[in-house]
């Protein structure tokens, strides 16, 4: 059994949402499968040419975050939200 890491429980919230960045030509569409105060579990079509810092909004709830990716596979993303430079 592994064991867990996360500094913060995530709770599943499975909200549509959109990924942006100047180093995408358009904004991605997103599910968030889960959330905790300091990052998210995102999943995407392809995970191929998003890139390592980009902002997550959802507009069900209002989430405005820059992020940072921590995990990456084919079609999901571990990230954990950053204060913006």
């Amino acid at each position: 059994m592994e064991t867990e890491r996360r500094k913060a429980i995530r709770h599943g919230s499975f909200r549509i949402g959109e990924l942006t960045s100047s180093h995408l030509p358009e904004p991605v569409d997103c599910l968030v499968r889960d959330e905790s105060g300091i990052g998210a579990l995102i999943e995407v079509a392809t995970s191929s040419g998003i890139p390592n810092q980009f902002r997550l909004f959802v507009r069900s709830n209002n989430l405005n975050k820059h992020c940072e990716v921590v995990r990456r596979t084919a079609h999901a993303i571990g990230v954990r939200y950053v204060k913006p430079a």
